[in-house]
């Protein structure tokens, strides 16, 4: 329950720049006289300004500013809910808007729309369209329920039922919806951002992959070809091998040095006979020159030169068949050399065919042998840029199931949220509520109408549509009735609303504000019926009635105030009653 306290203002409409303070619960009921224009109704615009920053009257913002002074328009509101007690500043030129909890300046939010929300919502609970209808009915703007729009009705009910917090809850849920929407959105691109970026990872594995596999199988294909290759020369180096082992062998027996050995001896030999054999010929050609001996001047025979001639000759042909066996001879040795240099030319050839062979073989062995770490490093590096992909795929695939379990999650809490934000609609929740209140609030409307002796049936469906019917079970229309009755009508829904608000301790207030209520639509039996309701509280802590109609209902007040114009500017003045 909201207790109002006090209010002061100054520059406020025909008020000047002073301060005018009204205690507003300290009287059970009060009442305002004074004449029109002078200053009575302000102060239902002071606190609809300092509650909702508006007017009550249909006067537009700026005009609330006291037209002579221009400047410091400032309104202070004082009340207490559920023992914090609050106070409310607000103001223009300048532009002022604060509001105190237990004396500390509450966190002002980013935008004043925030800070008036924050009133709204969490501290009066109750939008103005409500307080208008349960705090404040003022003549010069008071649209009576029934004259309300069916969503303006609703709002009012789901206030006065304390059912606003379902629509707040409403509008949370919907905003829960559309976050959880977009979280949802924002997920389903990131599962299928990860799962693209598995695929290319999966992709590149296994492209990767077949790259190097392709390598390795090409080289490996080249070392099998090289192995068969290595193999074919293996075994023609062993047969070639053989060849020079066989050459070796036939050329050790043929004992080349030996020949070479008897060859110089037949040359020597051959040296020495053909030498000797020249000399001789000399001796036989000096007999066949000289026939005296230059020496010893002596003649020489013919004897002894045929003797001598005939024993040369005979030993020069002995020597020279010697000579004829010895070429014959080194002829043989020649031959056999010729071939012994042949077989060595052909163990030559071989030997350097076979080391042609093997060095094939060596560089056979070192291609298989490179090719072979060249396969163990693309296997290696196969190995780890499988193992480097697998670990990126594996951290994807942990993300892509840790965002389908948040996406699992936010999909269960949309449907809950839906769920939810069924139950809150006008069919769900809060139509179970209303259900459960019309019957009572048509009971207290009925029995106000019978207490201000207007005796006719009044009632509200769920959908908020009322049947006005008289004892007779004549149905009629709101319109159809004069302006005394409808504001017979509206006090009594007024009065129910009230009695309800009491009940659920929701929107209720110490604080009912009744401006010409009483005045010209209003019969002196109504205006009666009015005041013995007030009289008896109508579980109203404080009643202010603002009228100019004084002489025959001053009696039924505790404190009278009387506002008047004094030098342009209003005054108002407590009076004794």
């Amino acid at each position: 329950m909201i207790i109002f306290k006090r209010i002061r203002f100054r520059n406020l409409l025909s008020y000047g720049n002073y301060w005018t303070e009204i205690d507003l619960s300290s009287n059970k009921r009060t009442l305002f006289v004074g004449k029109n224009g002078h200053g009575k109704s302000t102060l239902l615009d002071a606190i609809t300004f300092a509650l909702y920053g508006k007017p009550f009257r249909k006067i537009n913002k700026p005009q609330l500013l006291n037209s002579i002074n221009k400047k410091a328009l400032s309104v202070e509101l004082e009340f207490s809910v559920f023992g914090d007690e609050y106070k409310i500043i607000r103001g223009i030129k300048p532009d002022t808007f604060e509001i105190f909890k237990n004396e500390k300046l509450l966190d002002v939010p980013g935008a004043k729309t925030d800070y008036q929300s924050i009133l709204e919502t969490q501290i009066l609970k109750r939008s103005m369209k409500t307080f208008t209808q349960v705090d404040i009915l003022g003549s010069a703007k008071y649209t009576s329920f029934m004259e309300l729009s069916t969503p303006a009705r609703r709002e009012v009910i789901e206030d006065l039922l304390d059912l606003q917090i379902f629509s707040s809850m409403n509008v949370i849920t919907k905003k829960k919806i559309t976050e959880n929407d977009k979280i949802i959105s924002d997920l389903e691109k990131q599962l299928e951002f990860q799962e693209l970026e598995r695929d290319k990872y999966l992709k590149v594995k296994n492209s990767s992959k077949d790259i190097y596999e392709d390598e390795i199988k090409i080289l490996e294909e080249e070392n099998n070809k090289t192995i068969l290759q290595y193999n074919q020369d293996m075994i023609i180096e062993i047969e070639e091998t053989n060849k020079i082992n066989i050459l070796n062998v036939e050329v050790k027996e043929m004992d080349s040095s030996s020949l070479v050995s008897k060859k110089n001896d037949i040359l020597v030999l051959n040296t020495k006979l053909s030498t000797k054999n020249e000399a001789l010929q000399q001796e036989i050609n000096f007999f066949h020159k000289f026939d005296d001996c230059p020496t010893c001047k002596q003649k020489i025979s013919l004897g002894f030169k045929a003797e001598s001639i005939e024993e040369k000759n005979l030993i020069i042909n002995e020597n020279q068949e010697k000579i004829n066996k010895l070429a014959s001879r080194k002829e043989e040795i020649d031959s056999k050399l010729l071939i012994i240099n042949e077989k060595k030319k052909e163990l030559e050839t071989q030997q350097y065919k076979v080391s042609r062979i093997r060095d094939n073989i060596k560089n056979l062995l070192g291609i298989v042998e490179n090719n072979k770490r060249k396969i163990n490093n693309l296997k290696d590096k196969m190995s780890n840029s499988s193992e480097k992909l697998e670990e990126e795929i594996i951290d994807i695939q942990i993300k892509i199931s840790d965002t389908e379990k948040q996406l699992n999650n936010y999909k269960s809490l949309k449907k809950k949220l839906s769920i939810i934000l069924n139950s809150l609609k006008d069919t769900g929740v809060k139509a179970l509520i209303i259900k459960e209140y019309i019957p009572i609030l048509n009971k207290l409307i009925t029995k106000y109408l019978n207490k201000m002796d207007y005796l006719v049936s009044f009632e509200l469906n769920e959908n908020f549509e009322e049947t006005i019917k008289s004892r007779h079970c004549d149905e009629f229309t709101y319109n159809s009735f004069s302006e005394g009755q409808k504001m017979r009508l509206s006090l009594a829904i007024l009065f129910a609303f009230r009695d309800v608000a009491r009940l659920r301790n929701s929107v209720s207030s110490n604080l009912l504000l009744m401006d010409e209520i009483l005045n010209s639509s209003m019969d002196a039996e109504g205006t009666d019926k009015i005041l013995d309701i007030l009289a008896e509280g109508v579980n109203i802590s404080n009643i202010i009635v603002i009228s100019h109609k004084t002489e025959d209902i001053i009696d039924s007040f505790d404190r009278v105030l009387s506002f008047e114009m004094k030098q342009n500017f209003s005054q108002m003045k407590e009076l004794n009653n």
